[in-house]
């Protein structure tokens, strides 16, 4: 067996991980929604009920980006930078999306709610553009 195939099969479990965390990541947002949905006194928000897509759908995408990219290493600056500031991102907007639900079931406004997602599609971009460049530098599969 060759050293590439053992890191292959390294990275692929590292996927399976990172898809495990999401999915839990967004049921736990998907539950703590509906139970502050339950003390919401019968007010609901479409921010917080639909909260959970940010880890799911974008854990989903990062977990192909990284399944796809067998041949980068996992302890590369470029990677490490890529996962981090994805990761934070994600985080980021799932975030200011709760916190949009907590504010229009109080029935009130805050002008925060647009820093969370400037700052999450920075984080975002700026990982997408660190996983750019270091596939640039190896083969993807």
């Amino acid at each position: 067996m060759s050293i590439s195939v053992i890191e292959r099969g390294t990275q692929r479990r590292g996927v399976m991980k990172a898809a495990s965390v999401y999915l839990a990541v967004s049921l736990f947002v998907f539950a703590a929604a509906k139970v502050y949905g339950l003390f919401g006194h019968g007010v609901a928000s479409p921010a917080m009920t639909w909260a959970f897509l940010y880890p799911l759908i974008g854990g989903g995408f990062f977990c192909l980006l990284k399944w796809r990219a067998v041949q980068i290493p996992v302890h590369s600056l470029e990677f490490r930078l890529f996962s981090n500031l994805y990761n934070s991102g994600i985080a980021t907007l799932a975030a200011g999306r709760l916190l949009q639900g907590i504010v229009e079931i109080a029935g009130a406004s805050s002008g925060y709610i647009v820093y969370f997602y400037t700052a999450g599609i920075v984080l975002i971009v700026g990982g997408l553009t660190f996983y750019l460049r270091g596939s640039g530098r190896y083969e993807i599969h």
